[in-house]
């Protein structure tokens, strides 16, 4: 069981980016002989949860629906969540325990935890698929470095700067890395991911996978005081932005941009008037898939972010003076 163990710990690690310690548990005496004989216990903390791990002595004789009742009679006797650990399982029995909701992990191979809505399957190196893409919570990491110069970080250390977890970050920076980006090392007990260039060059590198930020545009009615309230929580973006770095006049109606999370809680508790044009319109809102606060200064958007929220605007006036502004853009 040492080597099933060692494999679930490496596994893990490079799945997630953290380490754990399983710890053997002597089994209790109301425990059923029938579950001794078939599994070896230990107590673990996965995702800040603590969980028992039923490691299977002999898992080819495993059959879906009995691993799901023994799953559940260990459950009742140790009070504790427990996870199904099996060194190999064909597929359709990984499937058939997906159906019945048991969590389970199979080393270098699949884990599945329904109750974080967690389903992770390795994929050979051979079949790694570059993303079309990013992930917003990835673009942020590019974002980040190249407006900060940094080029080394663990996923702790970005959960904390940018409000992420430290699972999302590690699957953007799983990202990166499929993206030719950066390369992932050991450091310490985490993963440390770095970028391979120089500002400047990433950002020419990183270009074919960055989007927009902003997942909708809206013009909104709303009161003074609300107006007041929106501005603390949003920042001066689009054509209102970047009139503030070009010569470019400033809209009639101001665009500022939010976090869609922020938005979400904005509509909930603000009076708050959608309008089809920018006629009787008070505000311009964009709506942004990571939030704009993370990079402002002097409540503006960065310009990187900025230029990616503009670069496929129409108007040639806009064009002109987008490119302007990232022809001075100082790496």
């Amino acid at each position: 069981m040492k080597h099933v163990i060692e494999d679930l710990k490496k596994f893990l690690f490079e799945a997630w980016g953290f380490e754990v310690n399983p710890k053997r548990i002597e089994s209790k005496n109301n425990l059923p002989v029938f579950l001794k004989n078939l599994y070896f216990l230990y107590s673990v903390d996965i995702f800040d949860r603590s969980y028992l791990l039923a490691v299977a002595r002999n898992p080819e004789d495993a059959m879906p629906s009995q691993v799901s009742k023994h799953v559940v009679q260990i459950e009742k006797i140790f009070n504790m969540s427990c996870i199904y650990v099996a060194k190999a399982l064909p597929a359709y029995i990984r499937q058939r325990l997906v159906s019945f909701r048991v969590r389970f992990i199979i080393p270098n191979t699949q884990m599945y935890f329904p109750d974080l809505g967690l389903y992770y399957r390795k994929i050979s190196s051979k079949t790694n698929i570059v993303p079309q893409s990013l992930l917003p919570s990835a673009q942020a990491v590019v974002i980040y470095a190249l407006l900060h110069g940094c080029r080394e970080f663990t996923p702790s250390e970005l959960a904390k700067k940018l409000s992420y977890s430290r699972m999302t970050m590690t699957r953007s920076l799983n990202e990166l890395e499929a993206a030719g980006l950066g390369k992932t090392v050991r450091k310490g007990k985490e993963r440390c991911f770095h970028f391979l260039t120089e500002k400047d060059i990433l950002w020419k590198q990183a270009m074919p996978f960055l989007n927009t930020p902003i997942k909708e545009i809206l013009w909104i009615q709303i009161s003074n005081s609300t107006f007041k309230k929106i501005m603390t929580l949003a920042v001066i973006a689009g054509i209102s932005a970047l009139s503030l770095h070009s010569d470019l006049n400033a809209p009639a109606c101001p665009v500022f941009a939010v976090f869609q999370n922020t938005w979400k809680t904005l509509i909930k508790s603000e009076a708050i008037k959608q309008l089809p044009i920018s006629e009787g319109a008070s505000m311009q809102i964009e709506i942004w898939n990571y939030d704009p606060q993370l990079f402002d200064k002097d409540n503006i958007v960065d310009p990187l972010s900025l230029y990616l929220s503009l670069k496929d605007n129409e108007d040639e006036r806009v064009q002109k003076a987008v490119m302007n502004f990232m022809e001075k853009m100082k790496w």
